[in-house]
């Protein structure tokens, strides 16, 4: 069992035959990625890594609005620049809401931002499953929270987004993209 505890990391040798459950936390293996990410290059690949090559291949036209925007996000992750992080992956989602809508032919009218978008695709004539339209809605929330200066449900304060959910967004974002290029092509639904 000493040698399963210390090789699981949940004991650590303290000398002497004496061992001592692990206190450090775990690390976060979202952030651990995030952090390999050192330049555009290496973020690009991760990104693209990340969407899956059926992704990929749809957004290759639109590189400039949501790939790229989306290794900008998991560079400002790696930085600690939480808000700008989520300001640039929920810019990606939105052009890939907005790109989506025209390939699909999903009138967008007057909506303006993520969620308001997605309700587009919802309705009679649904477009996207309704699970990944709530997706979409947390990653719409969490956008504003970042971008929307002070929120008078919190004392007109405005939200500080912690380093780790900069990073969890940026890579939520890819699975929701990704997602959502497997609906539009009828691959089977995964998430």
């Amino acid at each position: 069992m000493i040698s399963l505890g210390t090789f699981a990391r949940a004991l650590v040798t303290q000398g002497a035959g004496n061992h001592q459950l692990e206190a450090a936390p775990l690390s976060n293996s979202l952030q651990v990625v995030a952090l390999s990410c050192s330049d555009v290059v290496s973020a690009e690949a991760r990104i693209r890594s990340q969407l899956g090559p059926a992704a990929e291949a749809v957004l290759g036209p639109h590189r400039e609005t949501v790939i790229v925007p989306l290794a900008n996000a998991l560079l400002k992750a790696r930085n600690r620049d939480g808000a700008g992080a989520v300001q640039a992956a929920g810019n990606a989602v939105e052009a890939h809401i907005d790109a989506m809508a025209a390939r699909m032919n999903v009138p967008l009218g007057n909506a303006t931002g993520i969620i308001s978008k997605l309700g587009k695709f919802g309705g009679p004539n649904r477009k996207l499953p309704n699970k990944l339209i709530q997706v979409g809605d947390y990653l719409g929330a969490v956008r504003n929270a970042a971008d929307h200066g002070t929120d008078a449900d919190i004392n007109n304060a405005a939200w500080i987004i912690r380093d780790v959910t900069a990073t969890e967004y940026t890579f939520v974002a890819c699975s929701f993209i990704a997602a959502t290029v497997g609906i539009e092509r009828t691959h089977p639904a995964e998430i």
